[in-house]
């Protein structure tokens, strides 16, 4: 998820701001996904069980 899909949802769908968020936060919760990477600008998750050291959200 990126900065650009959370306002292009906004300014397209009218979706609420931190639409984003949510979503990545459901899917976290599922357990079936996890945090490759998160910065201020982008989050990449990962399907499946966490790899390698160091993965947030893994083990």
């Amino acid at each position: 998820m990126t900065g650009t899909q959370e306002k292009a949802g906004q300014l397209r769908s009218g979706l609420p701001a931190g639409w984003t968020d949510r979503i990545v936060d459901t899917l976290l919760h599922t357990g079936g996904y996890h945090v490759v990477t998160r910065s201020a600008e982008v989050t990449v998750l990962r399907r499946g069980p966490a790899r390698g050291r160091g993965a947030e959200g893994g083990s």
